[in-house]
């Protein structure tokens, strides 16, 4: 389940990545849907000087990437806890086949 969400999570700072040029475009401003929209200099101004739309999807990006560790973090600590249980689980058998009493844990 960690590995599909840690998939999807690089497939979509992927995608978002290749798209972050087309905020250098406007798309929309207060002026409505017209010609105005893709000759607005404000909002070029502000995409090019690395704000508006740009910074907003770079945010997202930063955001995605810190979730993205943080599911590793949690993949590496059920690793450790798997592997801490199969170790317990070893040694009980091992002492179970030995015929000896299972100490505690």
């Amino acid at each position: 389940m960690i590995d599909r969400r840690l998939g999807v999570s690089k497939d979509s700072i992927d995608y978002a990545e290749s798209k972050l040029w087309t905020n250098y475009l406007p798309s929309s401003t207060s002026f409505g849907s017209s010609v105005l929209d893709i000759i607005n200099p404000l909002a070029w101004i502000k995409n090019l000087a690395g704000g508006g739309e740009m910074q907003r999807d770079r945010i997202a990006i930063a955001d995605l990437e810190v979730k993205g560790d943080g599911l590793r973090g949690q993949l590496v600590e059920l690793e450790s806890l798997l592997s801490e249980k199969v170790r317990e689980l070893g040694q009980m058998t091992g002492y179970q086949l030995l015929g000896k009493s299972t100490p505690s844990l």
